[in-house]
């Protein structure tokens, strides 16, 4: 092969390179463009089964809120404002009418370690404010009181042998009992949710710092929050019966 005939080979190469990149394109941005196409008609496709099994499924709700859901924090003491709080410090998460029942942040952290919990049997019905749970500690038992009026449906069998997933994860993993709500309308006049929510959850964390005596004894961050998991060692014999009756309802 001459040199001049080389030449004209990578001359040759060099133009189907060029050729191949020309119709390449066009065709690899129908194909990106298309692509696209696909993964947007796959989001709607992927809202749309959302919302459909939010609407028609208690369990994929529960479960979509409780990663969705923000809390908020009281010199450290955490509140779902969308959940339905009772006075007495348990709170009900309704759906329809079923509600997934709980005690909060505040109740369990002045309690103190949970070492059992008595449920009570599926198919009880109970009153609102009615003792509903039994919380056993180290030394201090309490009547925890329903939030609302209804039939035990389930319990959090989980609690049997980890009680203490209360303590670790009250609107969470350490949630009580699911129940069927009957009188939910009467009910919920006595419960705070939202806005009321937060005034009034913010008025109980001072009532209960104010009964543990002066600020500097109570176990507190940098940022001014409290040691939420040390704090029941500040709450005394004393203080835990004042606590109990005017706070929990025990």
């Amino acid at each position: 092969m001459t040199h001049s005939e080389s030449r004209v080979g990578d001359w040759l190469k060099v133009g189907g390179y060029l050729a191949l990149a020309v119709i390449a394109l066009p065709v690899m941005a129908v194909i990106v463009f298309i692509g696209r196409g696909f993964l947007l008609a796959a989001a709607l496709l992927a809202l749309v089964a959302t919302l459909v099994a939010y609407s028609v499924s208690p369990a994929f709700r529960a479960w979509f809120e409780d990663r969705t859901e923000d809390q908020l924090a009281f010199s450290g003491l955490r509140l779902v404002p969308s959940f339905a709080y009772h006075p007495f410090h348990t709170w009900a998460r309704i759906e329809g009418g079923e509600a997934t029942v709980g005690a909060d942040d505040l109740l369990q952290a002045a309690f103190g370690p949970v070492r059992d919990l008595v449920l009570p049997p599926v198919g009880k019905h109970v009153e609102q404010g009615e003792p509903l749970v039994r919380m056993v500690g180290e030394c201090r038992s309490l009547e925890a009181k329903s939030p609302i009026s209804g039939t035990v449906l389930s319990v959090n069998k989980q609690l049997d042998w980890e009680p203490q997933r209360l303590n670790k994860d009250p609107f969470g993993d350490g949630w009580l009992l699911r129940m069927r709500a009957d009188k939910i309308r009467r009910d919920r006049k006595t419960l705070f949710r939202g806005e009321a929510a937060r005034s009034w959850f913010r008025g109980e964390v001072d009532r209960l710092l104010s009964q543990l005596g002066p600020q500097s004894a109570v176990p507190s961050l940098p940022d001014g929050g409290i040691v939420v998991d040390r704090l029941h060692r500040h709450v005394d014999g004393t203080a835990w019966a004042r606590l109990a009756e005017e706070l929990f309802g025990g």
